[in-house]
């Protein structure tokens, strides 16, 4: 079990690093480097930091990248919270596919989003790869928890 919570945590953090180098979504204005899944990661951070209120409302899905931060940490010590951050962190970031403009410079004018670039879709699927991989985990840990259950329970071992 350790190993395939490995390999999905792996696989997630691989998607993560992979869509940091690549295009994130192009805006009425542009679609080139500065949409770059780096500097959004960046600037978004920038963003809900110091221009919370002003900035449109598709920065808050960047709060999904704090999330899926804390799901890895937690995915040994704490499988349940785990399984909730990376929940949240799936919505958070499939909830940008509703947003139509998103704010692109400092001047806090809104672009509107035209498309969406293979960055966002890799980030998505990281997201989306942490909540199944701990889905399965929790799963298959509750079936062997309740089995050790089953085995030690007084109908079982016929104490009376």
């Amino acid at each position: 079990m350790k190993k395939k919570y490995n390999f999905y945590f792996i696989i997630s953090l691989s998607l993560f690093l992979l869509s940091l180098t690549q295009e994130t979504f192009c805006t009425s204005s542009s679609c080139h480097k500065s949409s770059g899944g780096l500097s959004v990661l960046i600037m978004g951070l920038i963003g809900n930091i110091f221009l919370m209120g002003i900035s449109s409302t598709a920065i808050f899905t960047w709060i999904a990248n704090p999330l899926l931060f804390l799901s890895w940490i937690t995915k040994k010590s704490n499988m349940k919270q785990s399984l909730t951050f990376s929940i949240f962190s799936f919505i958070f970031s499939f909830s940008f596919l509703f947003f139509d403009k998103i704010m692109m410079d400092e001047s806090g004018s809104l672009r509107k989003i035209h498309g969406y670039r293979i960055g966002y879709f890799l980030w998505l699927l990281s997201t989306f790869t942490m909540m199944l991989g701990n889905l399965i985990n929790y799963k298959e840990r509750e079936k062997y928890f309740y089995f050790i259950r089953f085995l030690f329970s007084k109908k079982t071992l016929d104490i009376n």
